[in-house]
């Protein structure tokens, strides 16, 4: 079982890994990001406890020329406009495991 910081609860089989996923310490407030999506929901804990997913999605990003993502971990008062081969990376949208 998988509980989010806001409370709502999910068993890991009934979830699938999506790129972009958000898990959070309780405890010290680490986060990490599902990077490539999977067939399962991952489990991972930190501060020896189950970090919690929490309920919103990393921004992806990818280069149309060489294929490039990237992912902002934290955005601040502007909307990120990362860039490679010197062209703007666009938005990536997430998109479930099958």
């Amino acid at each position: 079982m998988v509980t989010s910081s806001r409370g709502w609860s999910v068993a890991v089989s009934e979830r699938k890994a999506v790129q972009g996923q958000v898990f959070r310490c309780l405890v010290c407030g680490a986060e990490v990001t599902v990077v490539r999506r999977g067939g399962c929901l991952p489990t991972p804990h930190c501060c020896n406890r189950l970090m919690v997913l929490e309920p919103r999605l990393a921004r992806v990003f990818y280069c149309v020329n060489c294929g490039a993502e990237v992912t902002v971990i934290r955005e601040g008062g502007c909307i990120p406009t990362p860039r490679c081969c010197n062209r703007p990376m666009l938005p990536k949208v997430a998109v479930q495991a099958a």
